[in-house]
């Protein structure tokens, strides 16, 4: 008997339609567009406001991130990210509204804070936008505002405190950096909070960079919403922005001639806009925060195929020598589904039963003799399973 081992049956899953539609393998990886993954996940991603419909309830992993907050101009600070829900969700068979919020505009007006990021939300997750960097108007000092992540501070005659996070339970993101009066009436921008870290300092060599963001799914080396980093001034001879936070933040702008504006939050991330630095006569924009994004997904619900085997050769009885080789040939078919990896030998239970039998039909054989006649077989039984495992790979 040829004992052939393969997948068998059905598995179930959550099917769902909407949003663009990938395929990753078991661990969350290497993303295409078709086919499936035997195994894998079914990936639905929103970039835009849409419906999600399941047809088939069960549960699924989402992540949903706001929209980022803008940076502010004027050794401005770094827009916040958008706020960070992610985990398992148990749906329905009905359709559900995905909310995917922007992010917020940059500043160019002195004294005028970078504006917030909008909500993102589906099914029972809701996400905070990011808050967007001050824009001090000397004297006067402008804190980050808050958000799902906060904004990054910017200092005019005294420092200014990045915006809260902590205000959201449980918290979607972290607090904005301080920005930091670097001598006299010079000062640099706070970088904006991330999902996984607070917004650093402004302080005497940059403005502060932009907190860190979340990698989703863990080890995909995807990053979402990191926070914007603060801006420069030349007058301290600090010229240099804050960096974007890992996530989608913008950097900071710099100080100096045709390097002001802050840059913007990556789109689909929710990352902080970089905040605006400060150098007379030039434009100090603030960066647009990036919008933000909602992910589901799924294991591939899979019907497994149903395994056949076939004879090919030889097609007639065959004659073997003591201590000859001959070769067997065989089919295997799979229908009806994905059979996966195949495995193919000689089942030694049946080997072993139907030596027992010939033992006992050869009675008047006697027991050196059959003993021989047993080793035989089974040298044989060796050799025919070494072949089939070199045919087949088992």
């Amino acid at each position: 008997m040829i004992l052939v081992v393969g997948n068998a049956g059905f598995v179930s899953a959550t099917v769902g339609t909407g949003g663009t539609i990938t395929y990753t393998d078991s661990n969350g990886l290497n993303p295409r567009s078709s086919p499936p993954y035997a195994g894998g996940y079914v990936v639905h991603t929103f970039i835009s406001n849409g419906t999600f419909t399941v047809t088939s309830e069960g549960n699924v992993s989402v992540l949903v991130v706001a929209g980022g907050g803008g940076g502010g101009s004027w050794q401005g600070g770094g827009g916040g990210a958008g706020g960070v829900k992610y985990g398992t969700l148990t749906l329905t068979a009905t359709t559900y509204t995905v909310t995917v919020g922007t992010g917020g505009g940059g500043s160019s007006t002195n004294g005028v804070k970078g504006g917030n990021g909008k909500t993102s939300s589906f099914s029972t997750y809701s996400t905070t936008g990011g808050g967007g960097g001050g824009t001090q108007s000397y004297p006067t000092s402008s804190t980050g505002a808050d958000g799902g992540s906060g904004g990054g501070g910017s200092a005019g005659s005294s420092n200014a405190a990045g915006g809260d996070a902590d205000y959201i339970s449980p918290r979607q993101g972290y607090d904005g950096g301080q920005g930091t009066i670097t001598g006299g009436a010079y000062a640099v921008g706070g970088g904006g909070g991330g999902q996984s870290a607070v917004g650093a300092n402004g302080d005497a060599n940059k403005g502060g960079d932009g907190g860190a963001g979340l990698e989703w799914p863990s080890g995909s080396g995807v990053y979402y919403a990191g926070g914007g980093g603060g801006g420069g001034d030349i007058r301290a001879g600090t010229t240099a922005g804050g960096s974007g936070g890992n996530g989608g933040g913008g950097a900071g702008g710099n100080g100096v001639i045709g390097q002001t504006n802050g840059a913007v939050g990556t789109l689909n991330t929710g990352g902080g806009g970089g905040g605006a630095a400060y150098v007379s006569e030039q434009t100090k924009v603030g960066g647009d925060g990036g919008s933000g994004i909602v992910i589901i997904r799924y294991l591939e619900a899979t019907t497994y195929g149903n395994l056949t085997t076939y004879w090919i050769t030889p097609t007639t009885n065959k004659n073997v020598q003591q201590n000859g080789f001959f070769k067997i040939q065989i089919g295997v078919n799979c229908t009806g589904g994905n059979c996966g990896d195949v495995n193919v030998t000689l089942d030694p239970k049946e080997v072993r039963r139907m030596i027992e039998e010939y033992k006992a039909q050869q009675n008047v054989v006697t027991g050196a003799v059959v003993e021989e006649v047993e080793m035989e077989k089974m040298n044989l039984f060796e050799r025919i399973t070494n072949f089939i495992k070199g045919v087949f790979g088992g």
